[in-house]
């Protein structure tokens, strides 16, 4: 195994539960709901710990869209496999951090679920794996910095 996950946490869940009120309602019948994900790499030590950070919101879509429900999750992953980082960009270095990064969102996308079912509002839409492009250049700059090492 390249790697194991260390410790998973989250930062909170916060409601907006006039919104989720009115959601539930069905004030929105017509309006859907969307998820908003942001994953960013904030932690990371000589390749060996990787902390990913994962904020995610769910959303009603009107033209500014209301946030229902939001949550922030870091995955902190210990690195088994460091050549996985020291060797430069290469493909299977770039697919291995995708994969954690995909995984840190599933972790989010699971406490964000979880936490609005107990809240009682049903999210009513599945998360898409998030296309590599949007955290390419992070990848990058951290196999380079590693590299260096």
């Amino acid at each position: 195994m390249d790697f194991y996950i260390g410790d998973l946490s989250f930062d909170g869940f916060k409601t907006d539960k006039n919104l989720i009120k009115q959601w539930n309602t069905k004030r929105f019948a017509t309006v859907p709901a969307g998820l908003k994900v942001l994953s960013v790499i904030e932690y990371s030590e000589q390749g060996s710990v990787l902390g990913i950070v994962t904020s995610m919101e769910y959303s009603v879509m009107t033209a500014q869209p209301q946030k229902l429900a939001s949550i922030q999750c870091t995955t902190m992953y210990v690195i088994n496999n460091t050549r996985m980082l020291t060797m430069g960009e290469n493909n299977s270095s770039i697919a291995f951090l995708e994969n954690l990064m995909h995984l840190a969102q599933a972790h989010s996308y699971g406490m964000l679920f979880s936490e609005c079912k107990r809240q009682g509002l049903a999210v009513g839409t599945g998360m898409q794996v998030t296309p590599a492009g949007k955290f390419r250049l992070q990848i990058l700059e951290l196999l380079a910095k590693y590299k260096q090492i």
